[in-house]
C-alpha cells in the first residue's frame, strides 16, 4: 500500500511538473534570425550592403535606377551591374513590430529602405527611399519601386532562407496582392539591359547576403 501511495504522490508531482514547465516548442522559420555574412545577426536599424549570394547568376549589389526625370526620377529598385565590387546602396530595416530588434526570416514583416543619404537633396521631400511594388503604371506594376511608407501594408516584405542557395530571398508581402499572397522578388532586365527587381513571374530568383555596411 505504501508503494502504491508512493508512486501516487510522484505520478501527480511529475504531472504538476509537465504543467508547469511545458516543454520547449520546436523554433520555426519565424524564430531564426538573418546573419550577416560575419555570422552576426541582421540587426533593425543598422545598415547592410544586399549582395548576390554565392552561386547565384548576379553580380554586384542592390541600388537604385533612374527611371524616368534626371533630376528627381521614378526611382527602381536595381541589381547593380557593375560587377562584384560594386556593393550597391546600404538598406536598413524597419519591422512591423516596433520591439522587436533583429531582423528573423519566416513570417514576419518589415519595410526595407535604402540608405535615405543616397537620395540627392533636392528630391527627399518628393521621395521616400522605403521599398514598394508599382500600383500606378500597368507597365511598371510588378516592378519594386522607391517612395513606399513606414508602417504602410502595401510595403511589407519578408525575408525567407533559401532552400538553394546559401542566401536569402526577399519576398514581397501585402494586402494589395489579396489575402495572404506573397510572392518572391527576382529580376528583370529593361530595353536598355538594366536588371530590375521585380514580382513578375517570369523574373529570374533572386538570392543576397547581407553584408554589414
Amino acid at each position: 500500500m505504501a508503494s502504491l501511495t508512493n508512486f501516487s504522490i510522484v505520478a501527480t508531482f511529475l504531472m504538476l511538473l509537465i504543467t508547469l514547465c511545458p516543454p520547449p516548442t520546436t523554433a520555426d522559420d519565424t524564430d531564426i534570425a538573418v546573419l550577416d555574412t560575419n555570422g552576426d545577426p541582421v540587426v533593425v536599424g543598422e545598415f547592410y550592403y544586399a549582395v548576390p549570394a554565392t552561386g547565384t547568376p548576379f553580380e554586384g549589389g542592390l541600388t537604385m535606377f533612374n527611371n524616368d526625370s534626371p533630376v528627381c526620377p521614378d526611382f527602381t529598385v536595381a541589381q547593380s551591374s557593375l560587377g562584384p565590387m560594386d556593393v550597391g546602396i546600404p538598406i536598413v530595416f524597419f519591422p512591423e513590430d516596433p520591439t522587436q530588434t533583429s531582423v528573423s526570416h519566416g513570417s514576419l514583416d518589415y519595410n526595407i529602405g535604402f540608405k535615405y543619404l543616397s537620395i540627392l537633396p533636392e528630391c527627399r521631400q518628393l521621395y521616400t527611399t522605403v521599398w514598394t511594388v508599382s500600383t500606378e503604371d500597368s507597365a511598371k506594376s510588378t516592378l519594386v519601386v522607391l517612395n513606399g511608407e513606414k508602417g504602410d501594408q502595401s510595403s511589407w516584405f519578408k525575408i525567407m532562407k533559401s532552400e538553394e542557395y546559401d542566401g536569402y530571398k526577399i519576398r514581397f508581402s501585402s494586402t494589395s496582392l489579396g489575402g495572404s499572397k506573397s510572392k518572391d522578388v527576382g529580376v528583370v532586365s529593361n530595353e536598355q539591359g538594366v536588371n530590375l527587381l521585380s514580382i513578375d513571374d517570369a523574373a529570374i530568383p533572386l538570392v543576397v547576403v547581407f553584408v554589414k555596411a
